[in-house]
């Protein structure tokens, strides 16, 4: 499982975790168990949990008190990211997103993020340039939406539809980009 895992072999690791969740018996650690369950509980047709924004919301790099639920952003697709300022492969990813986010909101895509920052000063630092909307409530790993999205790695991307029915769980903004790209045909 960790061998697909590593090497993004993520249709693999799929297969695996629920053969192994689907048995009578098979003996797991915990991390190893919330990370199979992960594939269970969000698949690709499955629909999303609910996201209550707590703590710091800013939209459009101004704080904001008119978006509470993921269900309050109305967009043909949502894009959830999960990742923090302390993650080095996060920062590049939101590099991509920044430089892609006028070209996807064209196409209806409304970019969300939750933080998993404890610090305040490193979430506004990092959270200032970014055009869509980021939360955080300071638990990092203790958010509740990584619980309810069963998050174990940053940064973790899921690409939900308007009514929150997961679409794809893309590895990186490049291949979420290919499939936006291949998708309108252009």
């Amino acid at each position: 499982f960790q061998y697909f895992e590593k090497n993004s072999l993520f249709d693999a690791s799929a297969h695996l975790a629920l053969k192994a969740l689907n048995q009578k018996e098979v003996i797991v650690n915990n991390s190893l168990a919330f990370k199979l369950e992960s594939y269970r509980k969000m698949k690709v047709g499955n629909t999303a949990p609910e996201i209550e924004f707590k703590g710091d919301v800013i939209v459009n790099r101004e704080l904001a008190n008119n978006v509470k639920r993921l269900s309050d952003i109305k967009a043909k697709y949502k894009l959830v990211v999960f990742g923090g300022s302390w993650c080095s492969q996060c920062k590049a990813e939101t590099i991509q997103l920044i430089m892609r986010y006028n070209k996807w909101k064209a196409k209806e895509v409304e970019v969300v993020m939750v933080s998993l920052d404890t610090d305040k000063k490193a979430f506004d630092d990092f959270a200032s340039d970014f055009p869509y909307t980021i939360a955080c409530d300071f638990k990092k790993w203790e958010t509740q939406a990584a619980k309810d999205y069963h998050v174990s790695s940053s940064p973790t991307l899921f690409l939900l539809d308007s009514n929150n029915k997961i679409i794809l769980r893309p590895p990186t903004v490049a291949s979420l980009d290919g499939w936006l790209e291949s998708k309108d045909g252009k």
